[in-house]
């Protein structure tokens, strides 16, 4: 599996998605998987997932079928790691420019690119497939 600096997640000829790192618990449900920090979907099939977590410098974890049945035991050995320039992880002082309206408040983005503004939201920095999402021009 090749995990880029965005943490886009593929295996070529097999899948392309992203590395989860925002509601693992909501996906990794089986007691097998409560120390799951990540998940990645559509893993060697529509439907299919992994809950994954890190083990020294490997990311183990659990691969599931479509239908949440357990397949079986996952492990990503580290062959080349990759030097990446984590520029964007801090906090950022979010002005919001509408009229009449002097909101200030914080977003935070980790290291893990999950990004959070305390009392509003939780997700994560997405980096795959921008345009579809963001399609004003």
């Amino acid at each position: 599996m090749n995990i880029g600096c965005d943490f886009s997640a593929s295996q070529p000829g097999s899948f392309t998605d992203s590395v989860h790192f925002v509601d693992v618990l909501s996906q990794c449900t089986e007691s097998r998987d409560a120390t799951a920090t990540m998940f990645v979907l559509n893993t060697h099939g529509q439907g299919k997932y992994e809950c994954l977590w890190r083990n020294g410098t490997s990311i183990v974890g659990n691969h599931y079928f479509e239908n949440g049945q357990y397949w079986g035991a996952v492990k990503y050995e580290l062959l080349q790691p990759t030097t990446c320039d984590q520029g964007i992880p801090g906090t950022y002082s979010v002005r919001y420019a509408v009229e009449n309206q002097d909101r200030s408040v914080h977003m935070v983005i980790g290291c893990d690119f999950s990004a959070s503004q305390p009392g509003s939201f939780t997700d994560s920095v997405h980096f795959v497939d921008v345009l579809s999402q963001c399609t004003e021009s």
